[in-house]
């Protein structure tokens, strides 16, 4: 992934040349990575299974919010590991992403956990969630490269922190646009492949057939949404390492 690294730190790239290198980089991962396609295809699977309704008994939501954490971590450790691939060091310290990827599935599952449990939302009065609401997405805007820095660098949190929102800085909607327009494809495809499935409700081939094809379909956009959040990343990474690396020559 030589090349890939060297293009990435050339220049600030566009949108379509993000796509256009996640989708080559997508591919690749298909070709050589098929264990890791596995743990997803996996991953996704059971999260599909033990989904996270309104109503649940104490067991069910058990069996959810660990299929849910399995799910965020199998995803956490694939951004380290794709980072790793460009920058031609996957084999090296993807075991000490693990905790990492685990404190975070803890929070995330937790987040998740809060907005959907009805009696959580009973308890805790309507101004607060929303409050919640928007606090998070606040939040999201200002740390848009926190997680993939997070995952793929071994520094501290505060650093973490710091550096993440320091790289937002006029580069925000370089990663939420192409992001969101993958997203939004991602929800009309996946819509559709629904209605048809329960179309099908009374064709049980159909409904396994349409049930696998939803699977890898999930598996395909969140190899893709991976590759696409790391390409930018590092662009953004590289370009600001090229800024520092040229004031100090020129100094």
């Amino acid at each position: 992934m030589k090349n890939l690294k060297e293009i990435l730190g050339n220049r600030y790239l566009g949108i379509q040349e993000y796509y256009k290198l996640a989708f080559k980089l997508t591919g690749k991962i298909f070709r050589e990575n098929k264990i890791w396609i596995f743990v997803l295809i996996f991953a996704v699977s059971i999260d599909d299974i033990f989904i996270l309704p309104a109503g649940l008994k104490n067991l069910e939501w058990i069996k959810s919010i660990f299929s849910t954490l399995i799910l965020s971590i199998s995803c956490m450790l694939f951004y380290r590991k794709v980072i790793y691939k460009i920058e031609g060091k996957e084999n090296s310290e993807i075991k000490k992403g693990f905790f990492r990827a685990v404190i975070w599935g803890i929070g995330e599952v937790s987040t998740i956990y809060l907005f959907v449990n009805n009696y959580l939302k009973n308890k805790i009065p309507s101004t607060v969630l929303f409050l919640a609401g928007i606090m998070y997405i606040v939040i999201y805007f200002s740390f848009l490269y926190f997680k993939v820095l997070y995952i793929s660098r071994n520094i501290g949190l505060k650093d973490t922190l710091e550096y993440s929102f320091y790289l937002g800085n006029g580069n925000k909607m370089r990663m939420f646009f192409p992001l969101f327009l993958l997203e939004m494809l991602f929800w009309q495809i996946y819509l559709w492949l629904d209605f048809l499935l329960k179309a099908s409700v009374e064709n049980k081939i159909l409904i396994l057939s349409g049930t696998f094809a939803l699977i890898i379909f999930q598996t395909v956009f969140k190899i893709l949404s991976v590759t696409l959040n790391d390409i930018i990343y590092l662009n953004v990474e590289y370009m600001d390492r090229k800024k520092i690396n040229k004031t100090s020559d020129e100094k």
